[in-house]
């Protein structure tokens, strides 16, 4: 059976709701992208850009998170080991 070809007069001639369902059925290129996605790496990308612009301070900002969760934990500990 030999291959069936488009009418060449009617092509690029969609119009109306063909054109419209013809791009309702083609999928973006590299699938769906959803908006937690994005932000998360917008999230990272921010991140390094940070660190490479002020070292010093993202630095201070983990030691003070480091700190902060060793204070908490010992407070915990402390709070369990007197009942």
């Amino acid at each position: 059976m030999p291959a069936r070809h488009p009418n060449p007069a009617s092509i690029g001639r969609e119009t109306g709701a063909s054109w419209h369902r013809s791009l309702a059925t083609s999928a973006p290129v590299g699938g769906d992208v959803n908006l937690k996605s994005v932000l998360g790496w917008l999230a990272v990308a921010f991140i390094v850009w940070w660190v490479i612009e002020q070292p010093t301070s993202a630095a201070h900002l983990v030691h003070n998170i480091g700190t902060f969760l060793a204070t908490a934990a010992a407070g915990i500990s402390h709070f369990f080991a007197s009942i």
